[in-house]
Protein backbone atom coordinates (compact mmCIF):
# COMPACT_ATOMS: atom_id res chain seq x y z
CA UNK A 1 0.00 0.00 0.00
CA UNK A 2 1.66 3.20 -1.01
CA UNK A 3 2.65 5.72 1.60
CA UNK A 4 0.42 8.70 1.72
CA UNK A 5 3.31 11.05 2.11
CA UNK A 6 4.84 9.83 -1.12
CA UNK A 7 1.73 10.54 -3.10
CA UNK A 8 1.00 14.10 -1.93
CA UNK A 9 3.25 16.59 -3.57
CA UNK A 10 4.58 19.10 -1.11
CA UNK A 11 2.81 22.50 -1.45
CA UNK A 12 5.21 25.34 -2.11
CA UNK A 13 4.66 29.04 -1.69
CA UNK A 14 5.98 31.49 -4.20
CA UNK A 15 8.54 33.82 -2.82
CA UNK A 16 6.77 36.79 -4.35
CA UNK A 17 3.80 36.25 -2.11
CA UNK A 18 5.79 36.02 1.03
CA UNK A 19 5.44 39.73 1.64
CA UNK A 20 1.70 39.56 1.25
CA UNK A 21 0.99 36.67 3.43
CA UNK A 22 1.94 38.34 6.65
CA UNK A 23 0.03 38.25 9.86
CA UNK A 24 -2.41 41.15 10.19
CA UNK A 25 -2.02 43.58 13.03
CA UNK A 26 -4.73 43.43 15.63
CA UNK A 27 -7.48 46.11 15.41
CA UNK A 28 -7.85 48.12 18.57
CA UNK A 29 -11.24 49.72 19.25
CA UNK A 30 -11.16 52.68 21.55
CA UNK A 31 -14.24 54.22 23.11
CA UNK A 32 -14.25 58.06 23.29
CA UNK A 33 -16.03 59.44 26.33
CA UNK A 34 -17.12 63.10 26.24
CA UNK A 35 -17.40 64.85 29.53
CA UNK A 36 -19.79 67.78 29.82
CA UNK A 37 -18.47 70.51 32.03
CA UNK A 38 -20.72 73.37 33.05
CA UNK A 39 -18.93 76.71 33.16
CA UNK A 40 -20.69 79.77 34.51
CA UNK A 41 -19.43 83.12 33.22
CA UNK A 42 -19.95 86.46 34.81
CA UNK A 43 -22.45 88.60 32.87
CA UNK A 44 -20.62 91.74 33.87
CA UNK A 45 -17.43 90.46 32.29
CA UNK A 46 -19.32 89.59 29.10
CA UNK A 47 -20.82 93.07 28.91
CA UNK A 48 -17.41 94.69 29.45
CA UNK A 49 -15.90 92.45 26.78
CA UNK A 50 -18.69 93.34 24.33
CA UNK A 51 -18.23 97.06 24.94
CA UNK A 52 -14.46 96.73 24.56
CA UNK A 53 -14.80 94.91 21.26
CA UNK A 54 -17.30 97.39 19.80
CA UNK A 55 -15.76 100.62 20.98
CA UNK A 56 -13.22 102.74 19.26
CA UNK A 57 -10.69 104.03 21.76
CA UNK A 58 -10.39 107.39 20.04
CA UNK A 59 -12.92 110.05 21.06
CA UNK A 60 -14.76 111.50 18.01
CA UNK A 61 -13.76 115.09 18.69
CA UNK A 62 -14.76 116.40 15.28
CA UNK A 63 -18.18 114.75 15.55
CA UNK A 64 -18.84 116.28 18.96
CA UNK A 65 -17.72 119.72 17.78
CA UNK A 66 -19.87 119.42 14.66
CA UNK A 67 -22.98 118.46 16.63
CA UNK A 68 -22.35 121.31 19.06
CA UNK A 69 -21.97 123.79 16.20
CA UNK A 70 -25.25 122.63 14.62
CA UNK A 71 -27.04 123.03 17.97
CA UNK A 72 -25.69 126.59 18.37
CA UNK A 73 -26.78 127.55 14.86
CA UNK A 74 -30.26 126.13 15.42
CA UNK A 75 -30.58 127.99 18.73
CA UNK A 76 -29.53 131.31 17.20
CA UNK A 77 -31.74 130.83 14.15
CA UNK A 78 -34.87 130.10 16.16
CA UNK A 79 -34.07 132.96 18.54
CA UNK A 80 -33.95 135.43 15.65
CA UNK A 81 -37.09 133.92 14.14
CA UNK A 82 -39.03 134.20 17.40
CA UNK A 83 -37.88 137.62 18.61
CA UNK A 84 -37.61 139.56 15.37
CA UNK A 85 -39.46 137.91 12.49
CA UNK A 86 -42.53 136.69 14.39
CA UNK A 87 -43.35 140.13 15.91
CA UNK A 88 -43.11 141.63 12.44
CA UNK A 89 -45.61 139.09 11.11
CA UNK A 90 -47.86 139.61 14.14
CA UNK A 91 -47.96 143.38 13.71
CA UNK A 92 -48.64 143.11 10.00
CA UNK A 93 -51.39 140.46 10.11
CA UNK A 94 -52.58 141.05 13.72
CA UNK A 95 -52.61 137.36 14.55
CA UNK A 96 -50.71 135.14 16.97
CA UNK A 97 -50.62 132.16 14.68
CA UNK A 98 -46.98 132.71 13.59
CA UNK A 99 -45.80 131.91 17.12
CA UNK A 100 -47.65 128.61 17.15
CA UNK A 101 -46.41 127.66 13.68
CA UNK A 102 -42.83 128.58 14.54
CA UNK A 103 -42.93 126.58 17.77
CA UNK A 104 -44.27 123.50 16.02
CA UNK A 105 -41.59 123.78 13.36
CA UNK A 106 -38.91 124.31 16.02
CA UNK A 107 -40.05 121.26 18.00
CA UNK A 108 -39.90 119.06 14.91
CA UNK A 109 -36.40 120.25 13.97
CA UNK A 110 -35.04 119.76 17.51
CA UNK A 111 -36.54 116.28 17.70
CA UNK A 112 -34.89 115.26 14.42
CA UNK A 113 -31.59 116.76 15.58
CA UNK A 114 -31.64 114.84 18.89
CA UNK A 115 -32.35 111.53 17.14
CA UNK A 116 -29.59 112.18 14.59
CA UNK A 117 -27.04 113.23 17.25
CA UNK A 118 -27.76 110.28 19.52
CA UNK A 119 -27.47 107.85 16.60
CA UNK A 120 -24.12 109.32 15.57
CA UNK A 121 -22.76 109.11 19.13
CA UNK A 122 -23.86 105.51 19.56
CA UNK A 123 -22.41 104.51 16.18
CA UNK A 124 -19.04 106.22 16.64
CA UNK A 125 -18.39 105.68 20.35
CA UNK A 126 -20.67 103.42 22.35
CA UNK A 127 -19.47 104.53 25.77
CA UNK A 128 -20.09 108.22 25.05
CA UNK A 129 -23.54 107.41 23.69
CA UNK A 130 -24.45 105.36 26.76
CA UNK A 131 -23.12 108.06 29.07
CA UNK A 132 -25.24 110.65 27.26
CA UNK A 133 -28.35 108.50 27.64
CA UNK A 134 -27.56 107.96 31.32
CA UNK A 135 -27.13 111.69 31.89
CA UNK A 136 -30.49 112.44 30.26
CA UNK A 137 -32.20 109.80 32.39
CA UNK A 138 -30.53 111.10 35.57
CA UNK A 139 -32.18 114.51 35.20
CA UNK A 140 -35.22 113.10 36.93
CA UNK A 141 -38.85 112.23 36.34
CA UNK A 142 -40.21 115.56 37.60
CA UNK A 143 -38.18 117.57 35.10
CA UNK A 144 -39.34 115.51 32.13
CA UNK A 145 -42.91 115.49 33.43
CA UNK A 146 -43.03 119.30 33.37
CA UNK A 147 -41.02 119.53 30.14
CA UNK A 148 -43.29 117.27 28.07
CA UNK A 149 -46.42 118.83 29.59
CA UNK A 150 -45.15 122.23 28.47
CA UNK A 151 -44.39 120.95 24.98
CA UNK A 152 -47.93 119.55 24.71
CA UNK A 153 -49.56 122.79 25.88
CA UNK A 154 -47.51 124.91 23.47
CA UNK A 155 -47.99 122.60 20.50
CA UNK A 156 -51.73 122.51 21.10
CA UNK A 157 -51.91 126.31 21.25
CA UNK A 158 -53.46 126.43 24.71
CA UNK A 159 -51.16 129.03 26.25
CA UNK A 160 -49.69 132.25 24.89
CA UNK A 161 -47.86 135.22 26.27
CA UNK A 162 -50.25 137.87 27.76
CA UNK A 163 -53.11 135.39 28.26
CA UNK A 164 -55.18 136.14 31.36
CA UNK A 165 -55.74 132.85 33.19
CA UNK A 166 -56.89 131.53 36.53
CA UNK A 167 -55.48 128.24 37.83
CA UNK A 168 -55.79 126.83 41.34
CA UNK A 169 -57.31 130.16 42.52
CA UNK A 170 -54.30 132.06 41.17
CA UNK A 171 -55.07 134.86 38.72
CA UNK A 172 -52.63 136.61 36.48
CA UNK A 173 -51.29 137.28 33.01
CA UNK A 174 -48.76 134.92 31.43
CA UNK A 175 -45.49 136.82 31.58
CA UNK A 176 -42.89 134.28 30.41
CA UNK A 177 -42.72 130.69 29.21
CA UNK A 178 -39.82 128.57 30.42
CA UNK A 179 -38.75 124.95 29.95
CA UNK A 180 -40.41 123.57 33.10
CA UNK A 181 -42.81 126.31 34.15
CA UNK A 182 -44.38 129.61 33.25
CA UNK A 183 -44.53 132.89 35.11
CA UNK A 184 -47.77 134.69 35.92
CA UNK A 185 -47.85 138.39 36.67
CA UNK A 186 -50.63 139.20 39.13
CA UNK A 187 -52.56 142.46 39.48
CA UNK A 188 -50.20 143.44 42.30
CA UNK A 189 -47.16 142.90 40.00
CA UNK A 190 -46.17 139.66 41.74
CA UNK A 191 -44.38 137.04 39.62
CA UNK A 192 -45.77 133.55 40.32
CA UNK A 193 -44.12 130.42 38.91
CA UNK A 194 -46.44 127.54 37.98
CA UNK A 195 -45.22 124.11 36.73
CA UNK A 196 -46.71 122.96 33.44
CA UNK A 197 -48.05 119.64 34.75
CA UNK A 198 -50.59 121.53 36.89
CA UNK A 199 -52.34 122.63 33.69
CA UNK A 200 -53.13 118.97 32.96
CA UNK A 201 -54.49 118.19 36.43
CA UNK A 202 -56.32 121.42 37.36
CA UNK A 203 -59.09 123.46 35.81
CA UNK A 204 -57.79 126.49 33.94
CA UNK A 205 -60.01 129.51 33.17
CA UNK A 206 -58.89 131.83 30.39
CA UNK A 207 -60.26 135.36 30.15
CA UNK A 208 -60.31 137.44 27.00
CA UNK A 209 -57.98 140.38 26.96
CA UNK A 210 -59.57 143.76 26.48
CA UNK A 211 -60.25 144.29 22.79
CA UNK A 212 -59.21 140.73 21.84
CA UNK A 213 -61.37 139.11 19.18
CA UNK A 214 -62.56 135.54 19.33
CA UNK A 215 -64.69 133.53 16.97
CA UNK A 216 -68.32 133.23 18.08
CA UNK A 217 -71.18 131.36 16.40
CA UNK A 218 -74.74 132.62 15.98
CA UNK A 219 -77.61 130.35 14.97
CA UNK A 220 -80.03 132.42 12.90
CA UNK A 221 -83.50 131.25 11.85
CA UNK A 222 -84.79 133.00 8.70
CA UNK A 223 -88.26 132.82 7.21
CA UNK A 224 -88.25 131.41 3.70
CA UNK A 225 -90.27 134.47 2.56
CA UNK A 226 -87.58 136.85 3.76
CA UNK A 227 -85.55 138.93 1.32
CA UNK A 228 -82.38 137.65 3.03
CA UNK A 229 -82.97 133.93 2.85
CA UNK A 230 -79.60 133.21 1.19
CA UNK A 231 -75.97 132.93 2.21
CA UNK A 232 -74.89 135.84 0.02
CA UNK A 233 -77.67 138.02 1.40
CA UNK A 234 -76.62 137.40 5.01
CA UNK A 235 -72.99 138.06 4.11
CA UNK A 236 -74.02 141.41 2.64
CA UNK A 237 -75.80 142.23 5.91
CA UNK A 238 -72.63 141.51 7.86
CA UNK A 239 -70.65 143.93 5.71
CA UNK A 240 -73.01 146.82 6.55
CA UNK A 241 -73.47 145.87 10.21
CA UNK A 242 -71.93 148.66 12.37
CA UNK A 243 -70.96 146.16 15.09
CA UNK A 244 -68.74 143.94 12.91
CA UNK A 245 -65.47 145.85 12.63
CA UNK A 246 -63.10 142.89 12.54
CA UNK A 247 -60.73 142.48 9.60
CA UNK A 248 -61.25 138.70 9.80
CA UNK A 249 -63.74 137.18 7.42
CA UNK A 250 -67.05 135.87 8.74
CA UNK A 251 -68.46 132.51 7.70
CA UNK A 252 -72.13 131.81 6.88
CA UNK A 253 -73.32 128.23 6.45
CA UNK A 254 -76.81 126.86 5.76
CA UNK A 255 -77.61 123.98 8.13
CA UNK A 256 -81.27 122.86 8.05
CA UNK A 257 -84.40 123.90 6.20
CA UNK A 258 -88.10 123.08 6.21
CA UNK A 259 -91.25 124.37 4.60
CA UNK A 260 -91.27 127.67 6.49
CA UNK A 261 -87.80 128.47 7.86
CA UNK A 262 -84.10 127.94 7.20
CA UNK A 263 -81.37 127.82 9.83
CA UNK A 264 -77.91 129.37 9.34
CA UNK A 265 -74.74 129.11 11.43
CA UNK A 266 -72.84 132.41 11.35
CA UNK A 267 -69.26 132.54 12.68
CA UNK A 268 -68.05 136.06 13.40
CA UNK A 269 -65.17 137.63 15.32
CA UNK A 270 -66.15 139.91 18.19
CA UNK A 271 -64.39 141.12 21.31
CA UNK A 272 -67.15 140.65 23.91
CA UNK A 273 -70.64 139.27 24.52
CA UNK A 274 -72.26 142.71 24.25
CA UNK A 275 -71.02 143.14 20.68
CA UNK A 276 -72.17 139.63 19.81
CA UNK A 277 -75.66 140.39 21.07
CA UNK A 278 -75.82 143.60 19.03
CA UNK A 279 -74.80 141.76 15.85
CA UNK A 280 -77.46 139.12 16.48
CA UNK A 281 -80.15 141.78 17.02
CA UNK A 282 -79.12 143.54 13.80
CA UNK A 283 -79.40 140.33 11.78
CA UNK A 284 -82.78 139.37 13.25
CA UNK A 285 -84.17 142.81 12.57
CA UNK A 286 -83.17 142.83 8.90
CA UNK A 287 -84.06 139.22 8.08
CA UNK A 288 -87.69 139.75 9.12
CA UNK A 289 -88.31 141.81 5.97
CA UNK A 290 -90.90 139.94 3.87
CA UNK A 291 -90.98 139.93 0.10
CA UNK A 292 -93.67 142.05 -1.50
CA UNK A 293 -96.64 140.00 -2.59
CA UNK A 294 -97.66 140.35 -6.22
CA UNK A 295 -101.32 139.94 -5.46
CA UNK A 296 -102.71 141.59 -2.33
Amino acid sequence: MPNLDSIVTPFTVDSTLSGVLQSAEPIVIRDTIYKIVEHTTNKTDDAIQFVAQNTNDSIPTLLILGLGLIAILLFIGFKVLTQYIAPLIESKFRIRKPYLTIYRFKTLIWFLYIVFAFYQLISSHLIIGLCTAGFIASLGFNLWKDFFAGVYLKLDGRIFINDNITINNIKGKIYRLHIRNLELKSDTDEIISIPYHLFLTHTVAKRLNKGEERSRTITLTVQNKSDYNAVKAIESLLTICPWTYSHKQSLVKRTTTNAETTNYNISIYVSDSFTLKKVEEFLIEHTTVVKHQLYD
